[in-house]
């Protein structure tokens, strides 16, 4: 799945139980979760509806525990779990123990109830699509590479998060603002203005 059509899933209020989210392209990772937190979590219910694990060091059961708490006076909970490691491809020597989280977390995503909706975020080295979770995580939700727009799909972004400011900008003012600017970074929102 791309990153294009994951946003019009969610813009018709469809979200699976299960998503990966891999690439190099960070800040449309970052909006596309964003847009899923806003799209089905009410801001005063956040804290009870949405969750945020970190690291490589979270154990099976804090994920467990984190998706069988039910959703609290909404439709959906959302668990997110960053740079798990158990997608990637495994140096020497490593594996013992990301092997067993592998076996735990591919039967208990396939078991997953509507009401939840976790998304692993790799933000750190490649994920191994050839590993039987993510394999798993593709049939049941959907795998999601954030690849770096350019060329044609570069430009109509820009022009369309200038058009959500009410600004218009030419094709050659996008050029130019590709070229002299830190497209992408953390802080392109405030470029932008």
């Amino acid at each position: 799945m791309t990153y294009q059509e994951l946003i019009d899933s969610v813009n018709l209020n469809i979200l699976k139980t299960t998503y990966l989210f891999y690439g190099e392209e960070y800040y449309l990772m970052d909006y596309a979760l964003k847009l899923i937190k806003d799209k089905f979590v009410d801001k005063n219910l956040e804290i009870l509806n949405y969750q945020v694990l970190e690291g490589k060091d979270i154990q099976f059961e804090d994920i467990y525990n984190a998706c069988e708490t039910l959703p609290f006076m909404s439709q959906k909970k959302i668990v997110v779990v960053n740079d798990l490691g158990v997608f990637n491809r495994k140096k020497k020597g490593e594996g013992d123990t990301f092997q067993k989280k592998d076996d735990e977390l591919k039967k208990y995503i396939e078991s997953l109830e509507d009401y939840v909706t976790i998304i692993f975020i790799e933000k750190e080295g490649n994920v191994n699509k050839g590993k039987s979770i993510v394999k798993s995580i593709g049939k049941i939700g959907h795998v999601v590479e954030f690849k770096k727009l350019r060329g044609k799909k570069l430009n109509e972004w820009i022009k369309n998060k200038f058009k959500e400011y009410g600004k218009n900008i030419s094709y050659y003012s996008i050029k130019y603002f590709i070229e002299y600017s830190f497209c992408f970074s953390k802080e392109l929102n405030k470029t932008l203005i």
